[in-house]
């Protein structure tokens, strides 16, 4: 398996993030599940569906629940 690097898995969390929750990508590194507010429940569906259809994969409940930030995501991104 090849991980993805990390400037590649952080570029690409700033894209998802950005379309999904509609902030620019310099706010996305700061963007919090529980505390942004446009990152609600829906939001976060959309950020897994995204991540699911970009890359082919199929989350885990654990790996869904783990996502609920910046940094977050991108060790997800770099662990698929």
């Amino acid at each position: 398996m090849i991980r993805m690097q990390y400037s590649d898995a952080a570029a690409s969390a700033l894209e998802i993030l950005s379309r999904c929750l509609s902030l620019p990508e310099s706010e996305c590194r700061v963007a919090r599940l529980r505390g942004t507010p446009s990152w609600d429940s829906f939001a976060h569906v959309e950020v897994v569906v995204e991540v699911e259809e970009r890359f082919g994969v199929h989350l885990t409940t654990e790996q869904i629940e783990g996502v609920n930030n910046f940094d977050t995501l991108v060790d997800l991104l770099q662990d698929i």
